[in-house]
């Protein structure tokens, strides 16, 4: 039977060979089209997916409507992680990300002097919400002290090779600050930086924290387990 099958293609592929090759070749893209779409859907469905607990983290946006419809903004005032957590049982930790323009900020250590731009000043909640994996040191108050830095595994090895920088000190713009600890960088993480500084550190006016105003931070939220999410009025997918 199979035999008769392929003797009747190759008959028919030889007598309307430019039809059989549109066909043949219609059907090879199509089914490249699926699979790398497949492919692309699986990839972006793996971010966050490494974070313990993470389908309990939310982040808070703002979403403004006019005439022309509504637009969905990540940065929001600072406000919304001091409330949520004061006044929201549910609530059990909150985290927030200060957005800046990707200025070059020099970093030294020795003789090396290299600009890096992929960092972020963050509250010293940040790994309660995000518990990224460490290399050297441990999560746990890295952020407490205004001085302390937290560096990618990438990094580390740039300024200090593949010894233990924990203790060590990094200058950023002429400024000490103190390695805490080195976390391995995930490129699968929706957040792709290679430094963390505390909040505490950048000086911010405490009535500037306290505006409603000032949209310039990610806030994120980690809900406490079997948590009502509807009852909170929060999406089902949060980052």
């Amino acid at each position: 039977m199979f035999s008769y099958f392929f003797k009747t293609t190759f008959r028919n592929f030889s007598r309307h060979k430019g039809f059989s090759f549109i066909n043949t070749a219609g059907l090879t893209l199509g089914l490249t089209a699926c699979i790398l779409i497949g492919l692309f859907v699986w990839d972006e469905n793996q971010y966050d997916k490494f974070l313990p607990d993470g389908d309990q983290v939310y982040r808070v946006y703002n979403r403004s409507t006019n005439n022309e419809g509504s637009e969905d903004l990540a940065v929001t005032p600072p406000m919304f992680a001091t409330t949520l957590k004061q006044d929201f049982p549910e609530v059990q930790q909150t985290t927030r990300v200060l957005m800046q323009p990707e200025n070059k900020t020099l970093f030294e250590a020795g003789n090396k002097k290299i600009y890096e731009q992929k960092g972020f000043y963050v509250d010293s909640t940040y790994f309660d919400v995000f518990p990224l994996t460490f290399r050297y040191g441990t999560r746990v108050k890295a952020l407490d002290d205004p001085s302390s830095i937290v560096i990618s595994d990438n990094m580390a090895n740039v300024f200090f090779g593949n010894t233990d920088p924990v203790g060590k000190q990094l200058l950023m713009d002429k400024a000490p600050f103190t390695v805490k600890g080195v976390f391995v960088k995930n490129q699968k993480f929706h957040m792709q930086f290679d430094y963390l500084v505390p909040l505490a550190g950048a000086q911010i006016p405490p009535e500037r924290m306290q505006s409603w105003q000032w949209q310039q931070f990610y806030n994120y939220v980690k809900l406490k387990k079997n948590t009502n999410v509807s009852i909170l009025g929060f999406r089902n997918h949060q980052i």
